[in-house]
């Protein structure tokens, strides 16, 4: 099955049928949409589909809901079987509230308070305590309520397996000064990255007894949880995580059962969460790496997590082990919390381009710069868009380190090709190449997507498209400058219809722009001049 990716050399086609529909127009006509965010719906759902199919049955699949809160995409995952995971509250009931079964919905919040538990352990939410505290906040609600009142409690912990950062400081979660989970520190001398021991002196003694220590003390923890980040984080990263976590719950299982706590080992640890964290690539087209790759790394350093439950046992998505099972797997469910590898390349922006000029170099020169290499010139151009910091947040605010792919469309949509020396004949749309610096709408001179880029030369009323820009890009969104969120549209490609490229175009809109009274009422209601 086709990974989740939107195909690029159709971006131009879309762009065409937007036009057409009068959903982007020139800026003269003083109608339609400065920037929208498109989705391949055909993509979306697919990705969903292949997640599914590349792990066996025994694996919950919790869509990460920050990575795109949108109602449409969570339909779509919960139509899909995935649950959702939430970091807030109102991401719980944003989950509820579009018909995802409590059961599988995952809480995962480091700053849930007592009013949040209260609401969560109501539903039946599977929670994911981030400290020890947390535990003993659960303790002291279960505690204070009738058992009548509540289901019966679905609680894990999270540890922090200190694999380290990956190449994006900002998105490393298992690192030593992590705000997420109970550290569980490495002793080296028995840890490499190429061979694991589940020796006692693998984890600090003070924070691994204290964890076993809780699993004594509360029978109703049943699981453990380990998220060691997301973009900037290879597989093998990831692989190490699991390894950790699977380490400790084999010696939570062996202290239970040294000590009488369990009527058979093995049974107390329902559910594993391993997170998220699969990288997406934004370099080119191609979705990579998959969810199955993913699988097959995991599978060679954690067997044991796919082997099936026992037939006697149905895990929390609906579905039993598989016949002959021996049921010596480590839990009953397995849960994923993938966001970004789902999304990312699902979707594209297009902004107008409202005013395009050159500029003016520190020796006076008007936009001249040497090319590398010392063949002729490139002028330094900047054009302003209609995204920029609110809604590129973190390619704004941390430059370098959130690339995108960037396609430069005429005012129709045609994409606009660099001019090749002496090749003109049928590049209708080919232009000089120049740098670009691409700039947003907001008031500070940081607001800024990219600096410096190769494209060809952009005129004002071109649309620019920034791709792969489905996950963390609307979730992200800042109220800077009083901006309205953009317009959201999804859109299905057929293989009949009338235009240039034979092929038909079904487009909808998915949310409007958001109104300018919402804006506005993000500050304040209107109040009297005077008080």
């Amino acid at each position: 099955m086709p990974p989740a990716a939107y195909d690029s050399r159709q971006v131009q086609i879309v762009l065409q049928s937007l036009r057409a529909q009068g959903i982007l127009q020139p800026s003269k006509a003083r109608a339609g949409e400065d920037v929208v965010i498109a989705y391949d719906l055909d993509a979306l759902h697919t990705g969903f589909d292949s997640l599914v199919k590349a792990f066996p049955l025994h694996f919950l699949h919790c869509y990460a809901i920050k990575a795109a809160p949108m109602g449409f995409i969570l339909q779509a995952a919960i139509r899909a079987g995935l649950g959702l995971e939430a970091a807030s509250i109102l991401e719980v009931e944003s989950a509820l509230f579009h018909g995802c079964p409590p059961e599988k919905i995952v809480f995962d919040s480091p700053a849930k308070t007592y009013k949040e538990l209260d609401f969560a352990l109501s539903k039946g939410i599977h929670i994911n305590a981030n400290t020890l505290e947390e535990l003993d906040r659960i303790a002291s609600i279960l505690s204070a309520t009738s058992s009548s009142t509540f289901p019966p409690p679905s609680i894990g912990l999270r540890i922090n397996p200190l694999v380290g950062a990956g190449t994006i400081q900002e998105l490393s979660v298992a690192t030593a000064t992590s705000k997420f989970g109970v550290p569980l520190t490495l002793d080296t001398s028995s840890f490499s990255s190429s061979s694991f021991s589940c020796s006692s002196s693998y984890f600090s003694l003070s924070n691994k007894h204290k964890v076993i220590s809780y699993f004594h003390k509360y029978p109703w923890l049943t699981g453990l949880h380990i998220h060691v980040g997301s973009q900037g984080l290879g597989m093998d990263q990831l692989a190490q995580g699991v390894k950790v976590l699977i380490a400790l719950t084999e010696e939570v299982e062996e202290s239970l059962s040294k000590n009488g706590g369990e009527m058979e080992r093995g049974r107390r640890i329902t559910t594993l969460d391993i997170g998220g964290g699969l990288a997406a690539n934004y370099l080119s087209n191609q979705a990579m790496p998959t969810h199955a790759q993913l699988v097959e790394v995991l599978r060679e350093a954690a067997p044991s997590l796919f082997v099936p439950p026992p037939l006697s046992s149905s895990n929390r998505n609906g579905s039993s082990g598989s016949s002959g099972s021996s049921g010596s797997g480590p839990c009953v469910r397995v849960v994923t919390e993938y966001g970004r590898s789902l999304t990312a390349k699902t979707a594209w922006l297009a902004s107008r381009v409202e005013y395009a000029f050159d500029n003016h170099e520190e020796d006076g020169r008007e936009g001249q710069r040497e090319e590398e290499g010392g063949r002729g010139t490139i002028g330094l151009r900047t054009a302003i868009l209609h995204a920029g910091a609110d809604v590129l947040l973190r390619e704004c605010y941390v430059p370098g380190k959130f690339y995108h792919r960037f396609t430069v469309h005429d005012k129709d949509g045609h994409l606009a090709e660099v001019k090749e020396g002496g090749k003109e004949e049928g590049q209708v749309h080919a232009r000089t190449p120049r740098l670009h610096n691409l700039a947003g709408p907001l008031c500070f001179a940081g607001d800024v997507i990219v600096s410096g880029i190769k494209l060809p030369k952009v005129e004002s009323g071109d649309w620019l498209v920034v791709h792969d820009v489905g996950g963390y890009t609307l979730a992200l969104f800042s109220r800077y400058c009083s901006r309205a969120a953009p317009a959201v549209v999804g859109y299905r490609i057929g293989r009949e219809g009338g235009n240039e490229a034979g092929m038909g175009v079904t487009v909808e809109v998915l949310q409007g722009r958001e109104a300018g009274e919402s804006v506005l009422e993000f500050w304040g209601p209107r109040g009297e001049r005077e008080r």
